[in-house]
């Protein structure tokens, strides 16, 4: 008895962690979104749009492409600040951005300008002008 016991112990521990690992995987994917009407870029290929979102601690689209002269908007939509910080000379530089509220920054040199966010680094984007 004592050893079906312990095999049934070991067989709710095998499925509780399977459990586990699916909601880990499952809590990190993150579908493609949508803006404008087209799919999130994975940097390699910029979406043309001037919005962007902050959410689940990213920039989405990740790489844009805008006209000279464009605005782009970034909106927070997460729960904590964020901000829209330029990794060159030239680019965006906000301050803190609250939850629900936006940063805009208008474009008048063409060429490519990656920016992050400076409380969490991780957090990239790019902004294709042409």
């Amino acid at each position: 008895m004592n050893k079906k016991l312990w095999l049934y112990v070991g067989i709710v521990i095998v499925i509780v962690a399977a459990g586990v690992g699916v909601y880990a995987l499952a809590s990190n994917y993150h579908s493609p979104a949508s803006t404008n009407g087209q799919t999130q870029s994975n940097g390699a290929n910029p979406v043309k749009t001037t919005s962007v979102q902050i959410k689940n601690f990213a920039f989405s689209p990740t790489s844009i492409r805008v006209n000279l002269g464009d605005t782009v908007t970034w909106t927070n939509n997460d729960g904590t600040p964020h901000t829209v910080t330029k990794d060159g000379g030239y680019g965006p530089d906000s301050s803190s951005v609250s939850p629900g509220s936006t940063y805009t920054f208008t474009y008048t040199k063409k060429g490519t300008f990656s920016y992050h966010c400076s409380i969490h680094p991780d957090m990239t984007g790019k902004v294709v002008v042409e």
